[in-house]
């Protein structure tokens, strides 16, 4: 438990979770981003599909509305749909009742999206808006219709995998780079460790190979400096203690 316990408080631990908090930081912003930058993308689109579809409607279904050609409006409307891509297409009477619809089978009507990123339940895939039909100062009906969002959902949670899935594969990249960083940052630490151990029992003449010009290969020299000044020290205290004890035996014998 001790040894675990060492091991998470470690600096080759510490160094490894805080580059890999700060590696996820970075992913989400960029994935975010991507993300953003999709749906931007998706309100453009949407919005100039509308800008073509909707006068485009008005335009074609306006005299066969106007005279009550309900088969030649269903024809029109099935037209644009299948060649503009529209999800359906409905004709509301003023009172809300469906005078003809194409892509619509539902009892109920779509409700209407108040934004183009709103997604509805009943058509989550489907920018859901109306315009009204009228000529001449009257007004014939509503036409309301969906422009599908689909292709652009799917890309945006494509892009959202794709960039979880790269995000991934970096971060373990991340994870085994900074392993082998930190072994290698901290080898040279644990020998300065082992050595300073060595030196506290007595090992004076303990050195550690200076092997880089890094800091922690100015830190090897300096502990080489420190352990060979402390040998010289303690060199010369057991000589002069050697010659004390000598004229300490001497002044003895002549004593006696």
């Amino acid at each position: 438990m001790a040894q675990r316990l060492f091991a998470l408080s470690s600096l080759r631990f510490k160094l490894m979770i805080a580059a890999v908090v700060a590696a996820m930081i970075l992913i989400g912003l960029l994935v975010g981003n991507s993300i953003r930058l999709i749906d931007d993308v998706l309100v453009t689109t949407v919005k100039q599909r509308v800008a073509v579809v909707e006068p485009l409607l008005v335009q074609a279904l306006r005299d066969p509305v106007a005279h009550g050609d309900f088969v030649l409006a269903k024809r029109v409307m099935n037209s644009i749909h299948s060649e503009q891509g529209i999800s359906y297409i409905i004709l509301l009477a003023p009172d809300n009742q469906i005078l003809e619809s194409v892509g619509w089978t539902e009892p109920a009507l779509p409700k209407l999206d108040i934004t183009i990123d709103q997604q509805s339940d009943v058509t989550p895939d489907t920018f859901d808006t109306e315009t009204v039909l009228a000529a001449d100062g009257n007004t014939y009906c509503t036409i309301r219709f969906g422009v599908s969002k689909k292709i652009l959902v799917l890309a945006r949670q494509a892009l959202f995998q794709e960039s979880s899935l790269i995000g991934g594969v970096l971060i373990i990249l991340l994870i085994l780079l900074l392993l082998g960083q930190g072994f290698w940052i901290t080898k040279g630490l644990a020998l300065l460790t082992r050595a300073g151990e060595a030196i506290t029992k007595g090992d004076y003449g303990v050195r550690v190979p200076v092997t880089t010009r890094d800091e922690v290969g100015q830190l090897s020299q300096a502990f080489n400096t420190m352990a060979e000044a402390v040998q010289d020290k303690v060199r010369a205290l057991r000589e002069g203690e050697a010659k004390f004890h000598a004229i300490a035996d001497y002044s003895h014998d002549l004593e006696i």
